[in-house]
């Protein structure tokens, strides 16, 4: 895919998240803790991606495992955006 489309793509299905407040720790132990959790919340983690220069913005994104969420870690606060679509296009072969 290339790299406009995804931005596009992602860009779109960005503007309908709305921000939640949420507990990064208790995401992270849930599963350890209770049996029940099928495994982490944020399995994936998007590399790559660089802030704007001379923002001394340090940032992590993770997605969720369900694609329709992204939990981002900037300068000790973290933000939960979620929405009701995933942010991927399914790829299929021909």
């Amino acid at each position: 895919m290339d790299k406009r489309k995804l931005k596009s793509n992602v860009s779109a299905v960005i503007k309908n998240f709305e921000l939640e407040n949420h507990d990064l720790e208790s995401w992270y132990y849930a599963p350890a803790l209770n049996e029940d959790t099928e495994g982490e919340q944020f399995t994936y983690i998007v590399s790559g991606t660089e802030p704007k220069m001379g923002s001394n913005l340090k940032m992590m994104i993770y997605v969720e495992n369900n694609e329709k969420g992204l939990l981002m870690m900037a300068n000790g606060k973290q933000y939960y955006l979620a929405g009701e679509e995933s942010i991927f296009d399914e790829v299929r072969k021909k």
